[in-house]
């Protein structure tokens, strides 16, 4: 049987594809992360004040990030009394006199009904994570810091051809649509399920503290890297979620790298291949019907 090509199928290039799971495999990567500071946080492998000043260091760090990307921050907006230096820190406080509670949160149900309702939250943090294509255009303000570190200019080349006016507001990060605010609820709830699991209210304070700023604005702000940036992060974090897990057992880690392999190479070629097989080509010689109107003989 003859086969015809349909003409009105423009399929990916792989190279495209492979780039479109990048979101993805830095979603799941995280996730896994989060899974093993858990784990080794559970077995007293890891000490939760370890946690707490990394996570510090992690606010910090995004804190700089935001600005380069032109994120306003309420200290660099401060008044003058001091307000908005001090508005970031109410939630903290918030969340550190909570531990107590939150501790004792899940402590007359089984732990089979943790790891099912922690599973499914996660399971729908990764269905309705933030998973927009990478930007082809930079928003990093660079200049200062690339006047100290030269070999940022060659990491993340920024476009300075089109100054915004003095009058337009600086490139802000995408916003995240509805389906994101439900992954992050998600995650959050997840998080405070299994924090409840911890025998200490610092494991719980820092385990949750980590956390929101992990499922929270980082997702956004790494939504603002360009390809290499988004190429040097992802092997990062597929790093990091690997080697953690090795320490908990060789299965979870092929495990956790059968997952991601599958999602950021698997998926691609499969996904590229149903295009080519079923929608590519279409069989028989036929002619393509012709409508009729009116009283047109048939």
């Amino acid at each position: 049987m003859s086969y015809r090509s349909l003409v009105n199928v423009n399929p990916a290039s792989l190279p495209l594809l492979l780039r479109q799971t990048l979101p993805i495999t830095q979603h799941l990567a995280c996730t896994f992360i989060f899974i093993s500071i858990f784990v080794h946080l559970s077995q007293d492998a890891l000490h939760p004040t370890t946690l707490l000043i990394f996570s510090v260091l992690l606010g910090i760090t995004f804190r700089i990030w935001s600005f380069l990307i032109g994120e306003p921050t309420s200290s660099l907006t401060a008044s003058k009394d001091g307000a908005g230096v001090a508005a970031p820190l109410i939630p903290l406080f918030a969340l550190y006199l909570l531990s107590p509670a939150l501790k004792t949160l899940t402590k007359s149900t089984t732990s089979d009904s943790i790891w099912a309702l922690s599973g499914t939250l996660f399971a729908i943090n990764l269905l309705f994570g933030d998973y927009r294509s990478i930007p082809t255009s930079s928003s990093f303000r660079l200049s200062p810091l690339s006047n100290i570190f030269p070999f940022l200019r060659y990491i993340y080349p920024c476009d300075t051809s089109s100054p915004l006016p003095p009058s337009t507001p600086p490139p802000m990060a995408r916003r995240a649509p509805l389906p994101s605010t439900i992954s992050l609820t998600a995650a959050l709830s997840g998080s405070t399920v299994l924090a409840s699991r911890l025998t200490s209210n610092t494991s719980v304070f820092s385990l949750l503290l980590f956390s929101t700023l992990f499922f929270g604005p980082f997702p956004l702000l790494r939504s603002s890297l360009t390809l290499k940036p988004t190429l040097v992060l992802t092997w990062l974090l597929v790093t990091t979620a690997l080697v953690s897990l090795r320490s908990l057992g060789t299965g979870s880690m092929l495990i956790a790298a059968a997952l991601l392999f599958g999602s950021s190479v698997v998926a691609p070629l499969v996904r590229g291949w149903l295009m080519i097989r079923y929608k590519d080509k279409i069989r028989g010689p036929w002619d393509q019907a012709v409508p009729r109107t009116g009283n047109a003989p048939s």
